[in-house]
C-alpha cells in the first residue's frame, strides 16, 4: 500500500537544497507516492525533477507584476493546491514556509 505524501513549497524548489534532499530520500522509499506543489524557477537554475513523483508548478509572482496581478498569482497557487489536495486525499501533508 502506497502512502500518499504531498509537499507544499511556495518558492521554487531549486533554491532550497534541504527540501530537494528530503524529496530524494522520500523518492527512494518504494511505498511513497509523492506529489509536490511549487512555483516556476525564474532564475534559470538547473530544474529539479523526480523520477517517480510529480511536481506541479504555477507561475511565480514576479516583482514587476502589478499589485493586483501579484495578489491573483498568490491566490491562484493556494486555490490550485487546495483543489488538488481535495482530489488526491493525501495521507501526509508537509508544508514548508520559505519566508521567515
Amino acid at each position: 500500500m502506497n502512502i500518499k505524501t504531498v509537499i507544499i513549497h511556495f518558492l521554487p524548489l531549486e533554491y532550497y537544497p534541504p527540501v530537494t534532499n528530503l524529496l530524494n530520500v522520500l523518492e527512494n522509499n518504494e511505498n511513497q507516492d509523492i506529489k509536490v506543489f511549487s512555483t516556476q524557477n525564474i532564475k534559470e537554475r538547473i530544474p529539479f525533477s523526480l523520477n517517480k513523483g510529480q511536481i506541479y508548478r504555477t507561475k511565480f509572482p514576479r516583482p514587476q507584476y502589478g499589485t493586483i496581478k501579484r495578489l491573483l498569482t498568490y491566490l491562484s497557487f493556494n486555490l490550485k493546491v487546495l483543489l488538488k489536495l481535495i482530489l488526491i486525499k493525501p495521507d501526509n501533508i508537509l508544508y514548508f514556509e520559505s519566508y521567515s
